[in-house]
């Protein structure tokens, strides 16, 4: 399994910055890959715009720079005795600075802590259009998340049931997933899990209490839509043994397991069952159709769980922010 060569760990002020550069260094010291620690700020106000031309907003706009480079060094050489890394400064938006950044030094993953809103939902509005819309993995370290990590969840969807060419992007995406999951496992010595949660039809024609009269017969179909993606969960498990020797698959003891629910609702109770320090997942729409954007399920299983999260695209995926 190929791992990351060359890791983005992104910072967005100058404070509490050792926990996010630890977790980078701790994947940079995993896949042997290289580090460019990112500090990305705010332009000044709007109004600033107001006297653009005049030399006291280019000696302010200057000032921030060599302000925020004095101390994006100062950062670097705290930790130069334990990582060796380059840095670099951008000032814009946030979120659309990251993604260029991603694509300019054209690193494998982008690693940052999330950021609660004004409303105390677990990302901001920068870091949602990070998952949205950049086309690079997004590792997100909440507060507090420890690097050593003893269970790691991998969210798949096996329902195959889709027209060749998004069949085809759909199953992609899932091997990622799992490959992605089985190396921080690996590295970890965690235990892995593949989860799948596929949609109750009875669930569906549920309301209030009503039961429709056909929610018998769903009942007998999802029996057998449950052992239809039991075996492509299976065929993921062999994907990973393929890859690894007999002795790291046991120590994997890899779990897989198929729920019956709504996967909104269920893939973040899973995620507290579990206890996972982690979770795997892809996040978007519609796969196939480039710069789609992260569909509602996704977006609702991320402003629920508390655990880190490693965001995936699949391949070929283009952000509309480059198109």
């Amino acid at each position: 399994m190929s791992g990351f060569k060359h890791i983005l760990c992104v910072l967005t002020d100058l404070n509490s910055h050792d926990e996010v550069i630890a977790h980078a260094r701790h994947i940079c010291e995993c896949h042997q890959a290289r580090l460019t620690v990112l500090l990305v700020l705010e332009p000044l106000p709007p109004n600033a715009n107001m006297v653009m031309e005049s030399f006291s907003y280019i000696e302010t706009f200057q000032s921030m720079q060599v302000a925020a480079n004095q101390g994006l060094e100062s950062i670097a050489d705290q930790w130069r005795d334990r990582l060796t890394f380059n840095t670099e400064l951008r000032i814009g938006h946030v979120f659309a600075e990251i993604v260029k950044a991603s694509m300019d030094l054209k690193v494998d993953i982008v690693i940052k802590a999330a950021k609660t809103d004004f409303l105390d939902r677990l990302f901001g509005n920068d870091d949602m259009r990070l998952l949205r819309k950049c086309p690079v993995p997004v590792w997100m370290v909440h507060h507090g998340d420890s690097q050593k990590y003893k269970n790691v969840m991998a969210a798949v969807d096996v329902n195959y049931h889709y027209p060749d060419a998004e069949l085809a992007i759909r199953k992609q995406l899932n091997e990622s997933v799992v490959v992605q999951a089985a190396q921080i496992a690996v590295h970890e010595g965690a235990e892995l899990h593949l989860v799948h949660v596929m949609d109750s039809h009875v669930e569906m024609v549920v309301y209030d209490g009503i039961v429709d009269l056909g929610a018998h017969a769903y009942s007998q179909n999802d029996e057998a839509t449950e052992q239809e993606r039991k075996v492509a969960l299976q065929s993921l498990v062999d994907l990973i043994g393929s890859a690894n020797p007999d002795e790291v698959i046991e120590k994997l003891n890899i779990q897989t397991s198929v729920y019956t629910g709504l996967p909104r609702r269920d893939i973040p109770n899973i995620v507290k069952q579990l206890s996972a320090d982690v979770l795997v997942m892809g996040t978007v729409a519609r796969v196939g159709v480039p710069g789609f954007f992260m569909g509602n399920t996704a977006e609702s299983i991320l402003n629920q769980v508390e655990c880190s999260i490693l965001a995936l695209k699949p391949h070929g995926f283009v952000s509309p922010l480059i198109t």
